[in-house]
């Protein structure tokens, strides 16, 4: 039986990427895909992969004309149920109801920031044309019930990662291609922190205690790898350099090749100010790495303090700073970390869980699925 996919969003980030390797999952599963994604899209040719994809026009069109065509779509699909990815996409799907009422709405909620409660929040969120929301975490389930959502009507279902297994040589080998591209030497710690350059990831946090890390004289060498592109990094490059931080970080930019930079570190780092769940920390996690990131929403699913990682408070460049120099001066705590962190994310959020999680989530309104 047919699910139709909602995304409003033209970029190709962690919520596209659940998507993607959810609907793989159901395919599996027997259960169809379809996408209803915008014009120019990155993902349509990746949903393509998987299903068909209806792309609509957005430019200068409220979701009035937009919904009708989405409508027409599905019933011409015999879609019963639709999957909204965004708080867009939730608008969008409430307008397609109008059109086709017959249709059961659940709500993907990725982020952890309150929504504003105002007389259009309030019927967005609370509306009863909504079947259920799904949240990726306990910490966004604790935030809808917080604005009035029925906890009755949400349902947590963890996203997940692909698990890979890296072989020892294959991260010597990362390791190696990375520092003599960046001209560093053998022993160099080498700290990353991939992420879109926006308000919510912190970046400038991470720079801050990086400056703090710089007036340390026992640390062994470590080097900073900034991968991803948004509307802060310009500025981000500014602010680093004057911090006379030019010799320890290294801005790459937008990069494909993510699981090679995670391969070559030995440290991950995740400042965010607000994070749903982080799930690039479980891709960090496979390739290896030690993490240290921020105390905040999800991320401690994921990151239990000298568990299976270092957390610090939100925007406290000190406490992350001194969560780094530990990482960077003991290897072993580092493997201690790694080691323990791969078993957490095996366990707890696995491919296979995360599609069962929302499969059985879909049949409970939708037994026909």
């Amino acid at each position: 039986m047919p699910v139709l996919h909602l995304d409003t969003a033209k970029n190709w980030r962690g919520g596209q990427n659940q998507v993607y390797l959810m609907t793989q999952g159901l395919k599996a599963q027997d259960i169809t895909s379809y996408f209803a994604v915008p014009q120019g899209a990155y993902s349509v040719d990746k949903f393509g992969e998987v299903g068909e994809v209806f792309t609509y026009k957005t430019w200068g069109l409220p979701h009035f004309f937009q919904a009708r065509k989405i409508a027409a779509f599905a019933k011409e699909k015999k879609i019963t149920l639709i999957d909204a990815h965004s708080s867009h996409a939730h608008s969008l799907a409430l307008a397609i109801k109008k059109w086709y009422p017959e249709v059961h709405i659940v709500v993907h909620r990725r982020v952890d920031n309150k929504p504003r409660m105002n007389f259009f929040s309030r019927r967005k969120y609370l509306s009863r044309n909504i079947s259920q929301f799904i949240a990726i975490s306990h910490a966004i389930k604790k935030v809808l019930v917080g604005v009035g959502v029925e906890e009755e009507k949400i349902s947590v279902a963890c996203s997940a990662v692909r698990e890979t297994q890296i072989r020892p040589e294959e991260k010597q080998r990362a390791r190696e291609l990375l520092r003599k591209r960046l001209n560093l030497s053998p022993e160099t710690v080498v700290l990353s922190c991939a992420a879109a350059f926006t308000l919510q990831k912190g970046q400038w946090v991470l720079l801050e205690a990086l400056k703090i890390l710089t007036e340390r004289m026992d640390l062994p060498n470590w080097h900073c790898v900034f991968a991803g592109d948004g509307e802060l990094l310009d500025e981000m490059k500014r602010f680093s350099h004057a911090l006379a931080l030019d010799n320890k970080v290294t801005f790459l930019g937008f990069i494909n090749k993510v699981p090679e930079l995670l391969m070559a570190s030995d440290v991950f780092v995740l400042p965010s100010i607000n994070e749903g769940l982080g799930t690039i920390i479980l891709d960090a996690i496979f390739a290896g790495n030690a993490v240290v990131a921020s105390e905040v929403g999800g991320i401690p699913e994921m990151i239990k303090n000298d568990e299976t990682g270092l957390l610090a408070p939100v925007e406290d460049e000190r406490s992350l700073a001194h969560q780094l120099s530990l990482v960077i001066l003991d290897s072993e705590l580092r493997s201690r970390l790694a080691s323990q962190a791969r078993s957490h994310a095996c366990s707890a959020f696995s491919l296979e869980a995360m599609v069962a999680g929302n499969l059985a989530i879909y049949r409970k309104i939708d037994p026909s699925l």
